[in-house]
This record gives structure tokens, sequence and C-alpha cells, in this order.
């Protein structure tokens, strides 16, 4: 019994050494990571200020401010706008895409469309439905 009362004590203080060790590098490494953090703040600051300083001075020698697009960073460099996207008016592709089935019920959509566009007048359109629900 003398033996496991030994071994569970060294295994008690191997553990407290290992949870120190690891306590000492997850310090370490935060500390290096919030450095990191610090300097890039920092940097992130210097650029904003010498921004800021020249359209100060641009505004001192123009009276005008400079309006120039701000890019934050979380923005791509590369965005698009909405004017620029320009929309296929030709749906052929599309069509030959999503196949026959699909190309059928378009232009079945397409002719329904059409038709609603030409101009009809009161009588005809009573005359077609009264013919639908009669044939129905």
């Amino acid at each position: 019994m003398g033996n496991e009362n030994s071994f569970d004590v060294i295994y008690f203080v191997f553990d407290i050494d290992v949870q120190a060790k690891l306590g000492e590098e997850h310090a370490h490494k935060v500390f290096e990571y919030e450095k990191k953090q610090e300097n890039i703040l920092k940097e992130r600051q210097h650029t904003f200020q010498e921004a800021f300083e020249e359209e100060v001075e641009q505004y001192k020698k123009h009276g005008l401010k400079n309006l120039r697009q701000r890019v934050s960073s979380n923005s791509s460099a590369n965005s698009v706008s909405l004017e620029d996207i320009d929309l296929e008016e030709d749906a052929s592709a599309l069509d030959e895409f999503l196949g026959d089935e699909a190309a059928d019920e378009a232009r079945g959509k397409a002719e329904i469309q059409g038709s609603c566009e030409t101009e009809t007048s009161g009588t005809e359109v009573d005359n077609k439905v009264a013919e639908n629900q009669s044939t129905n």
C-alpha cells in the first residue's frame, strides 16, 4: 500500500509541473499575440493619422475637402458597383443550360406575357373568359 501512495504523490507532483509549464507557455503565447495585435493597431493608427493630416493640409490650401473613397479593412479593393454590372438580354444560353423543359416553359411564359401586353377590348376579354368557362 505504501507504493501506491508514493506513486499518487509523484503523479500529483508531475501533474502540477505539467500544468505550471503549460500555463507559462500559454501566458507567453498570449503575450506575443497581444504584442503583435498592438503593433498592427499602431501601424493602422499611423496610416490613418497620415491620411488625416494630408486631408487637413489639402483643406487649408484649397478650402475644399478632397473626397476620396475610403477603403475599410473589411472591404476588397476590387469591389464592383451595381452600375458596372451588365445583364444579358439574350436568354438563349440560360435556356440551353436549363434544358428543353425550362426553355419551353420560358417560351410559354414569354408568349403569355406578350399576349397580355397586346391591346384587347373589354368585350374580347369577356368573350374569351366565357369560352374558357364553357369548355371547362
